[in-house]
This record gives structure tokens, sequence and C-alpha cells, in this order.
């Protein structure tokens, strides 16, 4: 069976790194598209390689919906069924297709849903799983929501929906003995790392100004490293604002890097949705910057907090300490083996 994997941003390299490895060994062919969405060498070739990944056969350059739907559109190319991971836009580009052509389309990471249409990853989310005829839901709250949704009705028209635990967590276990320290940082362990990149959180200067300020504040007790992503920085100078001297200002960070900084982090901030699992992994208690997540079971459990509209420094004194909870939550790192068999059933 020949599979057309769809990917394009940070997170979906880590997922199909993975995948890519056990594809050939149930039998299947990798038709790898890389849409371009993350098209900076540190966002996204950089992942290729530290994780030793085939190439893409396919490389686009594309970052609009528009662009990368043009780019499918005329592919050449023979395949059985399209596989799309998590919420971007290149998961829903890769959707649209798979029904263009007429194909099967698998979505790993489905179920996932905040509740807030304004964030583009829930409408993408939706849609996607509206369209899929697999759906691997990585938690029960995930299946949940597609029960609640019709998908589990024997005459709803949705597609099949399996429990397969988080391919994050395979990547996490697998890549975490491989981690490797950023270069030139001095910084051993016991600090806080953030990362800040979300569209409604660096887009609204009053609102970036606030996180900002709050980061600055946390920089003058505890050394704080952040990984900087180019739409933040970005913004930081189209805002005119900036970090302390106390902020230890990171390019962006190979996946191997982001590991390590994990690992070695007491605290994590955050605005992404897969660092969030990862420092679950890591057993490390995390700040979220939103005012609501996808992985709602992990503040239901209490190891993440949202920090909603509170002050941020505040907030950040308050949390209390990782308890640790059962690490079979997505899954125990064998959802790859679960969605492939699953597939050859299929």
């Amino acid at each position: 069976m020949r599979v057309l994997s769809v990917i394009g941003a940070r997170p979906q390299f880590i997922k199909h790194a993975i995948m890519q490895k056990s594809l050939p060994l149930y039998g299947f062919e990798d038709i790898l598209v890389h849409t371009g969405q993350h098209c900076d060498f540190a966002m996204s070739e950089v992942f290729f390689q530290s994780l030793q990944m085939s190439a893409p056969t396919y490389h686009f350059g594309e970052i609009t919906l528009e662009g990368m739907l043009t780019r499918l559109k005329g592919l050449e190319v023979e395949f059985d069924c399209v596989m799309v991971y998590g919420d971007t836009t290149s998961t829903l580009a890769g959707a649209l297709y798979a029904k263009e052509r007429g194909k099967k389309l698998i979505h790993i990471e489905a179920g996932l849903r905040s509740f807030d249409m304004q964030m583009p990853e829930e409408r993408n989310r939706i849609l996607t799983d509206r369209l899929s005829d697999l759906l691997f839901a990585p938690t029960k709250e995930a299946v949940e929501n597609l029960k609640n949704e019709g998908f589990m009705g024997k005459n709803g028209g949705f597609g099949e929906v399996v429990l397969s635990g988080d391919i994050m967590q395979d990547s996490f276990e697998y890549f975490s003995h491989f981690a490797l320290p950023p270069q030139g940082l001095q910084q051993a362990s016991g600090f806080v790392l953030c990362t800040l990149h979300r569209q409604s959180n660096v887009d609204n200067k009053e609102r970036l100004e606030f996180l900002v300020s709050g980061l600055n504040q946390i920089a003058q007790e505890e050394q704080l490293i952040l990984p900087l992503h180019p739409r933040t920085h970005q913004k930081l100078q189209e805002f005119g604002l900036q970090f302390g001297k106390n902020v230890t200002i990171l390019p962006p960070q190979g996946y191997l890097q982001m590991l390590w900084l994990i690992q070695n982090a007491k605290i994590i901030l955050t605005d992404s949705g897969g660092l969030q699992k990862e420092a679950y992994f890591a057993k490390k208690k995390t700040l979220i910057l939103r005012d609501r997540s996808e992985w709602v079971e992990l503040c239901k459990c209490g190891v993440s907090e949202l920090l909603g509209d509170r002050d941020l420094f505040v907030a950040y004194r308050n949390l209390g300490r990782f308890d640790c909870v059962d690490l079979e939550l997505y899954g125990g790192g064998k959802s790859v083996e679960k969605i492939l068999e699953t597939l050859i059933r299929f």
C-alpha cells in the first residue's frame, strides 16, 4: 500500500519521523510531501537531518492553503490513502486533496477540541475530522469529543474512530536518548524554559506586551531560556518590544536540543500544544500561556495550568509541583504499532 503523507510544520516532522521508521516494516510505501509551511531551515530541514528522516518526495515551499492545494493537485503520483497529522494548514490541505482524489483519509491526532473557534487550529481539526475515513484519537477525551459529535453512531456517516494513544510519546521515548544541549548554552539545569509563538499571543500587541512584561519579571528571579520563534521575533520588532538582558534568547532549536531543554528545565511556560505533552512525559510542571487547551486531561490531573487572564508573574509564583501520574494516559509509547496494525486491517 502506498501512503501519501502530508506534513509541513515542526510537530508533524517529529511525529512522522517515528512513523517513517516503521512504515516499511508493515509493508507500506511512504510518499512524503513537505508543503513548506515551515520553510525556514531551523524550523524544517534541521529536523530532517537530526531525526534522520528520508528527504521528502515532494517539497513545495507553500504557506497558504490555496498554494498547497494547487501544488497537491499538480502531483502526478499514484497512492492508496492520505495520512495527515494534527491541525495545521498542511493538515487541512492534505484532507481536502484526499477527497479531491477520492482517496481514503487517515487523521492522526483526531478528536482534539479546545472549543475555541477563533483558533485556526480548531477549525482545521474539526474540518479534517469530518472528512476523515479513519480517525486515530490520542486520548479517551478525544474519543468522547468525537462520540458527542456523532462519529460513533452506526448511521452517522462519519469515519471509524480508533483510540490509538499519542504518537508524540512514541517519538519522545525513542529520541530522548539522543538529546543534545543547545550550542553555546552555559546553564546546565534548573532553568525556566519558555516558548511563545501562537497567533493569538504574538499577533496582538497588547497581549504580547503583557507576556513580555511577565517573562521579564520572572527572569529577574530565575534563569529563563527562550528559543525564539521567527514569527515572535518578527512581531517583537514590529511592535517595538524587547526582552530584558536576563532572558537568554536562543535561535529556534532542533528536536534533540528541545528534548534536552525540556529534560533539564525545572518549569515550562508555553503556548505550544506539543510541548505541553512533552513536558508531561518529562514530568515537568507547565504553565500554558493560553485561555484554553486541547489537552484538557493535563489540566484535569493538575500537571498543567492555564494562564487565562491571570498576571503571568503571579501565576508562575503560585505554580504547584508536578504530581507524578500514570504515563499510560497517552498510550504508553505504543501508538505507532496500534496505528499501523489498524491500517493493515482497514
